[in-house]
């Protein structure tokens, strides 16, 4: 009887362990790349900022890079797909992907 206990209470670490980690992994890499994100904004505006430059602000080509990459990153579905599962998985749909297909499917 004890033996199933032990089981139950093992089971139980070995699904909240790698959700801690996971987040933890999320956090990292958010506050990681945060820090690279502005160092490169301010280098964009540091190169592109000087005495008779065509545009006379300093942020548009951070601007520009930026909306760029976000752009990129959001349209690459398979990218930070962790699971495994395919595009068009009914087990890994997500509601976003439910509603592009609704709206897909619409004239």
């Amino acid at each position: 009887m004890s033996g199933g206990i032990r089981e139950e209470r093992s089971e139980k670490q070995v699904d909240t362990f790698p959700e801690f980690l996971t987040k933890l992994y999320t956090v990292s890499h958010l506050i990681f790349f945060s820090v690279v994100g502005t160092l490169a904004r301010l280098a964009i505006e540091a190169l592109t900022f000087y005495p008779g430059a065509p545009v006379t602000t300093s942020v548009l080509w951070a601007n520009v890079s930026g909306s760029f990459i976000m752009g990129f990153l959001s349209e690459d579905r398979e990218l930070f797909r962790s699971d495994g599962g395919q595009v068009g998985d009914p087990a890994t749909e997500t509601e976003h992907d439910i509603l592009w297909k609704e709206h897909e499917k619409s004239p």
